[in-house]
């Protein structure tokens, strides 16, 4: 009976002999053949405009060389503009909003969606168009309480001059 035992295991390890260069070759295929990741960058500078009719520039980074386009969403009318771009290899390219984009307004007050389509995927950002109200001098303030004071002072002046008349 060990007879038998012995000649399976041979065969096991002429196997696993086999198949080990097989393996080391294929490794060394997948490492040479492997892939390197795009790495791309999409920022919105600045990411608030503090007045409806401001700009913005969008700016798109990547590792890899590519044709491209920027897609802005308006927050209220969903309606698109679009900007091509071409970036080189390692570098950027950026496009103003709404200067670049045909149609393109930041006369609505919201969220935009800014969409950079390159190399066939989709890369997301936002910006805000906001409404600053800049607040009054305390002068406004101070001049609305004494107002009415002196209203009244002026009304009690004029009471007392008709009575002694």
């Amino acid at each position: 009976m060990e007879m038998p035992i012995r000649i399976r295991c041979e065969s096991i390890m002429k196997r696993i002999t086999l198949s080990l260069p097989v393996i080391i070759a294929l490794s060394i295929l997948l490492a040479i053949n492997s892939v390197v990741a795009v790495v791309v960058s999409v920022t919105v500078d600045p990411e608030v405009i503090p007045h409806p009719g401001g700009s913005t520039t969008v700016r798109v980074f990547s590792s890899e060389a590519g044709v491209g386009s920027i897609t802005v969403v308006t927050p209220v009318s969903h309606t698109a503009s679009v900007a091509a771009i071409n970036v080189p290899e390692g570098g950027a390219d950026s496009a103003v909003y709404p200067d670049d984009f045909p149609g393109g307004s930041t006369t609505e007050i919201g969220e935009y969606e800014v969409t950079v389509y390159l190399a066939g995927e989709e890369y997301k950002a936002t910006f805000w168009v906001t409404f600053e109200v800049i607040d009054e001098s305390p002068i406004g303030t101070v001049m609305a309480i004494i107002a009415p004071i002196g209203a009244l002072i002026g009304l009690a002046k004029i009471k007392r001059l008709r009575k002694a008349a």
